[in-house]
């Protein structure tokens, strides 16, 4: 993947948040620039930079009844043209006692800056279950 860089790196980034929520944390300090904005649906909050990232979506994952530990990327496709990532993908949300609490299929699109870090992290998806899982009523 010499030629795409920016898909190596998508893949590196999605492949630690697999490991356990401090790790899944502590990747987009690696692979976020300082002022990213993460849109994730309508949904959810528009958030700039990895503290608000971590205040608004990354903690209530993990403290409310969904109860996120990590979350492991099924990778359907992806490919780069330019400084664009394009993936299509399945978040598995999994709880710390290795349960599958949540699969959601999503399309999203990743741009990297001059500086190989995330500018700009969309994700498209129905988010319903989400919710509904994140509420206590899933």
């Amino acid at each position: 993947m010499a030629d795409q860089p920016h898909v190596e790196s998508t893949l590196k980034f999605f492949d630690q948040w697999n490991t356990d929520f401090p790790t899944m944390c502590a990747s987009f300090h690696t692979y976020f620039a300082k002022d990213a904005i993460w849109w994730n649906t309508p949904v959810f909050p528009q958030v700039q930079g990895v503290e608000e990232a971590y205040e608004q979506i990354l903690r209530p994952s993990n403290e409310s009844s969904l109860a996120m530990h990590r979350t492991h990327v099924e990778t359907l496709n992806i490919a780069q043209v330019g400084n664009l990532v394009y993936n299509e993908r399945i978040d598995h949300i999994i709880q710390t006692d290795g349960t599958v609490v949540l699969s959601i299929p999503i399309c999203g699109v990743i741009e990297f800056n001059e500086d190989g870090l995330i500018q700009h992290f969309r994700d498209y998806c129905d988010t319903t279950a989400l919710v509904a899982a994140m509420s206590g009523e899933g």
